[in-house]
């Protein structure tokens, strides 16, 4: 709530004797001076008169007066306002005054230099707060501004996810059935062309067979980027997500050949803990970005290297390789490294973002190395599964 500060400096005085307001009110004469005779009164007109600075006359032996210190420290709507206590050299009133909630205390008999002091003291200290608590004030509705931008922001940056999503979503389901008529269509004519046509058309119909393929991997891909995703943690081999990746390579590289250009290891590894199915779909789509990056014949690899606790799985590949001020946006959904017109390299650029939704559902980490003109690696660690994380009905199977 904000006070409004009267145009001029109002002192009240409350007291009940003459003394000594009788001798201080002279000393006043730049100051608006308000005089209450009695506390209930004082207190009942703070917020009508709304004094810049209160002088309490402390008399013996109730100390009333000091009921108006407590009055104004407990309406908050006042502010600051600095109240002076005089009292008299009786023991234990300056600390009854100080203890009611005074700022000040002055004993008789007080001196006018000193008292035009302390009060100046006081209306300086009281200026002071106030430009700081105005300041918290606009501060504090510039806050508030600030975060309704933020909400609006983020309610707008909701609607538009969920219009993307579902603009995906319908899409991807009406490419579906078309894709699917094109692909059986296909399928036959290829049967019909290898049987009965020449070489030339029969090699037209297998492009024609893996193209189809590759835009139902991309459908797919688009599906999946707006579906939610449930992943399961349990033991499994290492090396059965890395084939069944590779196979699923297979129908969208046929042409090309680019799946004989991977390698993969070999060596018995121990069985690691996390979704296969998850991890089969990670590796699939950063070696289809790898194959797709590097040069015609060369090499991908695929490593899993011993780390403590954990397997390392990278993807490595000697093509284009990736600026490093692109590196934080290439898991973006629809970026892509190459942008352009004109373009050398296809896909819809929702194959990273696929990753990073599933490493990120699994609680996993990925890390990116790379060097434009020398390739890139991906990389990321599951933990060796333990003997107390396998089940016992199923330690024959995984083994």
């Amino acid at each position: 709530m904000t006070v409004p500060t009267p145009p001029v400096v109002t002192i009240m005085i409350v007291n009940c004797q003459p003394e000594p307001a009788g001798a201080i009110q002279p000393w006043l004469g730049r100051y608006s001076i308000h005089r209450e005779a009695e506390c209930s009164a004082a207190i009942a007109a703070l917020p009508r008169v709304l004094p810049t600075l209160i002088m309490i006359d402390v008399s013996l032996p109730e100390k009333r007066e000091l009921e108006v210190c407590k009055a104004v420290r407990e309406n908050t709507a006042l502010g600051f306002v600095p109240v002076i206590a005089v009292v008299g050299p009786e023991p234990g009133m300056i600390d009854a005054a100080l203890d009611a909630g005074a700022d000040d205390v002055l004993v008789r008999p007080i001196q006018e230099g000193e008292t035009l002091a302390r009060i100046g003291v006081l209306l300086r200290m009281k200026r002071r707060i106030d430009g700081l608590r105005q300041e918290n004030q606009t501060l504090t509705r510039e806050v508030e501004k600030r975060d309704q931008e933020i909400k609006r922001a983020q309610t707008a940056s909701q609607e538009v996810s969920v219009l993307k999503d579902s603009i995906v979503r319908n899409v991807s389901h009406e490419l579906r059935t078309p894709l699917l008529q094109v692909k059986s269509s296909v399928a036959m004519l290829a049967d019909d062309a290898r049987a009965a046509a020449p070489n030339g058309v029969s090699v037209l119909a297998d492009m024609a067979i893996a193209s189809t393929a590759r835009l139902e991997s991309v459908v797919q891909n688009i599906t999946q980027l707006a579906a939610s995703l449930n992943v399961k943690s349990e033991p499994f081999k290492l090396m059965d997500a890395i084939q069944f990746a590779i196979r699923q390579m297979g129908r969208q590289w046929a042409s090309s050949g680019g799946v004989e250009r991977v390698r993969f290891p070999t060596q018995e590894l121990p069985l690691v803990m996390g979704d296969r199915g998850g991890i089969s779909q990670v590796l699939q789509q950063l070696l289809d970005n790898a194959i797709k990056f590097s040069p015609a014949g060369g090499l991908v690899e695929v490593l899993a290297e011993r780390r403590d606790n954990a397997i390392t799985v990278s993807v490595r590949d000697y093509g284009i390789g990736i600026p490093e001020d692109q590196r934080d946006r290439i898991f973006q959904a629809f970026y892509q490294v190459d942008s352009s017109a004109t373009r050398s390299f296809g896909g819809t650029g929702v194959g990273l973002a696929i990753v990073k939704l599933l490493i990120d559902t699994m609680g996993l980490t990925i890390h990116v190395d790379s060097k434009p003109g020398a390739g890139s690696t991906f990389s990321f660690s599951l933990p060796i599964a333990e003997l107390d994380d396998i089940p016992l009905d199923r330690a024959q199977t995984v083994v």
